[in-house]
Parts: structure tokens; C-alpha cells; sequence
């Protein structure tokens, strides 16, 4: 949606319940071996589901 608007969501839900985990869904392929690039408000995920894996930052 942009303009930070699921950070900010994830954010705040974690505000209110700091043991909410954060889940996103993507293809396997999608996944980078390099670093991307990214702003000072953007969150990591707690976890990332695709269809081959499942990869935690915890």
C-alpha cells in the first residue's frame, strides 16, 4: 500500500501486545542472497512463509 502503512500497522499491534508475531507470505524464489535495500522505519518480519520454507528472525 506505501507510505509505510504495514509498518506502522505492525507497529502499533506490537505496542499493544509486544508477543505478536509478524508473518509474510511469499514464492521461494522471491528470496535474495544479497542485502536489499531498505529505510530506517521498515520492520523485519518475525517470520517469512513461502512454499519450500519457513525463515525466522527470531
Amino acid at each position: 500500500m506505501g507510505q509505510g502503512f504495514y509498518d506502522n500497522t505492525i507497529e502499533d499491534l506490537k505496542v499493544k501486545n509486544p508477543n505478536l508475531n509478524s508473518f509474510g507470505i511469499a514464492f521461494d524464489f522471491q528470496r535474495s542472497e544479497q542485502t536489499l535495500p531498505t529505510l530506517k522505519t521498515d520492520l523485519s518480519l518475525d517470520f517469512v512463509v513461502t512454499n519450500q520454507n519457513i525463515f525466522t528472525s527470531k
